[in-house]
């Protein structure tokens, strides 16, 4: 009967792992990053697809060039990280041409104009710089509108970077910060929007012109992309695409239901994550267990070594290190997924393991030695008579645990992973409103209200009172 179950959950792994690309497959299409918050040149709309200008032009490009292309949601802050390890193969998403990223990058030649603006609430209307000094002004992490605010940095009361310009624009609406550097198309855009009361200077910051970008050394891929540029300027396509993204109106009313059925959309990402964590973390951390009673003092240095590192360093720079630094440098492509679910297991195993730890250590060592004289050998003892005793000890800590990894599984998104923040994210971009955070945070709530459900009955079930 275990055998039966061992090799169903073995079969049942592969189906996973086949299903979710676990090792990439030798690349036959044309990747291109984005960032699928920024309307309305490249983002996720109402019905879970890429929409935006970028996104046709880039569509007529491959028809044009029997190329076959794949679009793939990309953190903005490490969009440079992503073109280096090969993730990516174009950033085709406003990317502002700038001498730093020419020398860093392979940059087409610019195809749209664009400006940098200063967009405040219509209430201050600030035109300029000097208008705002000593206030504070926000941007978008690693974007041409950052470093034009930290070039200026004399002038303003403090910079806030977001990992996108919806949280900068939900924090201007709060009142948290007085104005926002922003693409003068994307703060058009959103002036559009009819539940958000901005003004957009008239003055501009500077020139912030568009260009594609390659990985340095992919000049005949960029040549190609120039030639197809300079016919979109000619035959009108570039202008027939303006004047149909640039004064859409990006607002939809699908109503609550609508908008949880979207949000629930990344739950399967969520919820994979939570469930390989924990089916691998916890028995895991009692073989570390076994290993670790057992004395060995170089084995169980290297242990603790193991869990200072994964409990002395935070989860998102973990998920950082793996996905683009150490696979990357040991030469092995993984998807963003299956990284996450590794960086998860190996993170919660130290915890479970410390964890269990302690609970092994308050069992009575009168018990481990009267199990020893009735003949019990030492992995009988550990099973049967010290780990329930420790299980039933540590069950509040591993509920606590539980519970932190269902709200640790909103990390992932960092990597552009498709779960309930990172789609949360994205229709409040199309919406302009924290009422989609607030759908996210009753899905949540309710995902931990099972656990803690699941838990206090384990509790119940295995109280000595």
């Amino acid at each position: 009967m275990v055998k039966n179950k061992v090799i169903s959950l073995f079969l049942f792994l592969i189906f996973m792992f086949n299903n979710y690309n676990f090792i990439s497959q030798a690349k036959y299409k044309l990747v291109i990053g984005l960032d699928p918050t920024f309307s309305p040149m490249g983002y996720v709309d109402e019905n879970g697809n890429y929409a935006g200008v970028d996104i046709d032009l880039a569509k007529i490009y491959a028809e044009r060039y029997n190329k076959n292309i794949e679009f793939k949601s990309i953190n903005w802050e490490t969009k440079e990280i992503e073109l280096e390890n090969g993730n990516i193969d174009l950033i085709w998403n406003g990317l502002t041409h700038t001498e730093e990223r020419a020398k860093a990058m392979e940059l087409s030649d610019k195809y749209l104009d664009d400006n940098l603006v200063l967009v405040s609430l219509k209430e201050n209307r600030y035109e300029d710089f000097k208008s705002l000094k000593g206030k504070n002004i926000a941007v978008q992490a690693n974007s041409s509108a950052e470093k034009l605010a930290i070039d200026n940095k004399e002038i303003f009361q403090e910079i806030k970077s977001y990992p996108d310009y919806n949280q900068a624009m939900l924090n201007l609406k709060n009142n948290s910060v007085d104005g926002v550097i922003i693409d003068e198309i994307v703060a058009k855009y959103i002036s559009g929007k009819e539940n958000i009361n901005i003004y957009v200077s008239k003055n501009i910051l500077e020139k912030a012109d568009f260009s594609v970008a390659a990985k340095k050394g992919n000049t005949q891929l960029i040549e190609e992309i120039n030639e197809f540029l300079k016919i979109a300027k000619e035959e009108g396509i570039i202008e027939n695409l303006e004047n149909k993204w640039f004064e859409s109106n990006p607002n939809t009313d699908k109503g609550i239901l609508g908008t949880f059925s979207d949000i629930l959309k990344g739950i399967n990402n969520t919820v994979l994550v939570y469930v390989l964590t924990v089916l691998f973390s916890f028995p895991l951390a009692i073989v570390l267990s076994v290993i670790y009673l057992r004395g060995n003092k170089v084995i169980n240095a290297a242990i603790s070594f193991y869990t200072w590192v994964f409990r002395g360093s935070p989860l998102m720079l973990q998920l950082f290190f793996f996905y683009y630094g150490l696979f990357p440098m040991l030469g092995v492509q993984i998807s963003a997924i299956w990284c996450a679910v590794i960086t998860f297991i190996l993170n919660y195993l130290a915890y479970i393991f410390e964890i269990l730890r302690g609970g092994i250590a308050s069992v009575d060592s009168g018990q481990n030695e009267a199990s020893y004289v009735l003949g019990y050998n030492y992995v009988q003892r550990f099973i049967y008579i010290i780990l329930p005793q420790a299980i039933r000890v540590t069950l509040p800590s591993l509920s606590n645990e539980a519970i932190a990894l269902v709200k640790d599984t909103s990390l992932i998104n960092v990597l552009a992973i498709t779960e309930i923040l990172l789609i949360t994210k994205q229709i409040a971009n199309r919406t302009a409103t924290i009422v989609p955070y607030i759908y996210a945070f009753i899905i949540y709530l309710a995902l931990n209200a099972i656990i803690v459900f699941i838990f206090n009955k384990l509790e119940k079930k295995y109280s000595l009172n």
